[in-house]
């Protein structure tokens, strides 16, 4: 009679176990970061190709209308003591931003055909059509900001772009000696714009626009009045509306959020990593570094004959200076 062998199997141990677990737990940690760079490169090509719609639709612009779009109208604004200057706070003032103006060369004609622009977004049927979010004018990275309505006795969309109002404080105003910016401010029908003719540093050297964020968001729902509403703004000083739509290179680019209002209101940021997409006049678009060079040079400055940073120098379209590296 024969005896089987008995066959017994072995478990994995407690210890065997803990380092099977450790292992998979730093393959994970090492998957989730090179997961999360491809999804945010992938975002970051989707807003590039975005952006450079705008520029390109600007372009169609000024072969139709022979120049620019004004980055933001001030219609019925008038001071007797100066005509080129309006008023700081007029209720009766309103006027549309550059994004609505392109929305015909966007292929956006329905939605463009919605809006009455000869009274303001809080007349008629505007207020119905100004809560219309535009994917194009929303950046991947930030969806939060293309479902949240900006409110301020009105309801509107947002844009994750802003345009390059100038490369000094206040630059988007025509009537200032240091005025440079593409994407100007306009009052009573004048300066309806610049033509490209006045871009003598070249269209390839010069910013069309660039990213921004919602600070009220950013904040957890503090107001920020400067925000960057899509078609236009209503309520506030003319600073105020202007800065919705345009801005300067006076203010650093992607400020920690903890910094003024004054500070925030003059700058661009983004919810990229490490720097902000911008596109140029000739629709080239890069993705600008925070370590940009930048020194926050003011008007005086200026007259006083010191030069601006890099990062300034790419939204003036004609101080003739040579860039650096960017």
């Amino acid at each position: 009679m024969s005896t089987a062998k008995k066959v017994s199997s072995r478990g994995f141990t407690l210890v065997e176990l803990l380092v099977v677990i450790a292992i998979i737990g730093i393959l994970i940690g090492m998957l989730l970061p090179a997961v999360q760079q491809v999804r945010e490169a992938a975002r970051r090509t989707a807003c590039m190709n975005q952006v450079r719609q705008l520029p390109l639709a600007a372009l169609n612009y000024e072969s139709t209308h022979m120049r620019l779009p004004a980055g933001a109208e001030h219609i019925n604004t008038y001071d007797p003591a100066n005509e080129d200057r309006a008023p700081p706070n007029d209720p009766d003032s309103f006027g549309w931003g550059w994004r609505t103006k392109l929305l015909p060369f966007m292929e956006q004609n329905n939605l463009f055909d919605s809006l009455d622009l000869d009274v303001s977004i809080t007349s008629g049927n505007n207020p119905n059509v100004i809560v219309e979010s535009v994917d194009t004018f929303v950046c991947p990275a930030d969806q939060e900001l293309g479902s949240t309505l900006f409110t301020w006795g009105y309801d509107s969309a947002m844009s994750s772009y802003l345009g390059n109002g100038g490369s000094i404080e206040w630059a988007f105003a025509p009537y200032l000696p240091f005025s440079d910016g593409v994407l100007m401010r306009c009052s009573n029908d004048r300066y309806q714009g610049i033509s490209l003719a006045e871009v003598s540093d070249g269209t390839s050297n010069t910013f069309f626009c660039g990213e921004t964020i919602s600070y009220s968001i950013a904040k957890g729902g503090a107001r920020f009045i400067w925000d960057p509403v899509m078609y236009a703004a209503s309520k506030g000083t003319n600073a105020s509306r202007t800065l919705s739509q345009v801005r300067t290179g006076h203010g650093e680019l992607n400020p920690d959020y903890g910094l003024n209002n004054a500070i925030l209101r003059n700058s661009f940021a983004s919810q990229h990593p490490g720097g902000a997409v911008f596109a140029f006049l000739d629709g080239s678009v890069h993705f600008i570094s925070d370590d940009i060079e930048h020194n926050n040079l003011t008007a005086t400055q200026w007259e006083n004959g010191e030069v601006r940073g890099t990062y300034q120098r790419l939204f003036s379209r004609n101080d003739g200076q040579v860039l650096g590296e960017y």
